[in-house]
């Protein structure tokens, strides 16, 4: 069987977004087949017919080519409503996984909370750090269950996490918004260069909805931090549409490493969405 994955796309201009490659390939890795899905869409239910779960790629919004606050908004606003669907698909027994990283995650958590207002840190640029397990994600994380007793202890000992964000959310925040602690556990927290503390991990208490605040894409050694995930879409029931209306991408190994402080080696641009 052939499996699904949505990955929503990043703002670049008036006319294009664009999906890092080092995401595709993560993906890949897992033989998922990838569907781009345009960050501006309204047609939220189209796509969620059409594919197995939700994955929300780390990228840098605008970075002056458009206005970042609308678009940043934009991409939010879509976030929240394929999770709606997806804790709607759930409670009719059809669990619906969704996937965020780095910036993914803040979108996730913004568009959960929308009076949340992220914290600056100072973790970029590839700042190394070990994985850094909370009581909770201890005792309930499914990410922590699933993975190998000796990598996790190697992950705890070393600096395996690759991290480049300027804002995050502290758990003291995290712990005030009832919409985040009815949903998610904290299963890691982490110190940026200044020693703020930030979560780094989040899991789902009921919905298997994930967020990382570091770079799992960037190392295969640091893959399996998705095993969870990618079981959670590889046990679906939900059956899908067939779609020919898919956006085809570019290929840019010159623009991205610029457009992206040399954090990734090439992008997928995509175009207006055709539908």
């Amino acid at each position: 069987m052939s499996y699904i994955i949505g990955i929503l796309t990043i703002p670049y201009d008036l006319s294009n977004s664009y999906i890092s490659y080092e995401h595709i390939q993560l993906l890949n890795y897992y033989k998922l087949k990838i569907y781009a899905i345009p960050y501006d869409t309204n047609d939220y239910k189209y796509y969620f017919d059409r594919i197995h779960g939700l994955y929300i790629p780390s990228g840098i919004i605008s970075k002056g080519k458009i206005e970042s606050n609308n678009s940043s908004n934009k991409l939010i606003n879509t976030c929240k409503e394929f999770i709606k669907l997806a804790i709607q698909s759930y409670n009719n027994n059809i669990p619906f996984p969704i996937w965020g990283t780095c910036l993914g995650m803040e979108n996730m958590i913004q568009a959960i909370d929308k009076n949340i207002n992220l914290t600056r840190l100072y973790s970029y640029p590839n700042y190394m750090l070990p994985f850094n397990p909370t009581k909770e994600g201890m005792l309930h994380s499914n990410i922590i269950k699933n993975m190998n007793e000796d990598i996790l202890h190697s992950w705890m000992m070393k600096p395996i996490q690759i991290h480049n964000h300027g804002k995050g959310i502290t758990p003291s925040l995290f712990n005030k918004s009832k919409n985040l602690t009815n949903l998610f556990n904290i299963v890691t927290i982490n110190e940026d260069k200044n020693g703020r503390t930030f979560v780094s991990l989040i899991e789902g208490k009921k919905y298997p909805f994930y967020g990382v605040q570091w770079h799992p894409e960037l190392s295969k050694k640091t893959y399996n931090i998705l095993i969870s995930f990618v079981n959670d879409i590889k046990n679906s029931k939900k059956k899908i549409l067939l779609d020919k209306k898919v956006i085809k991408p570019t290929i840019d190994n010159k623009i991205c490493p610029n457009y992206s402080d040399g954090l990734y080696t090439k992008c997928l641009f995509y175009s207006k969405s055709p539908i």
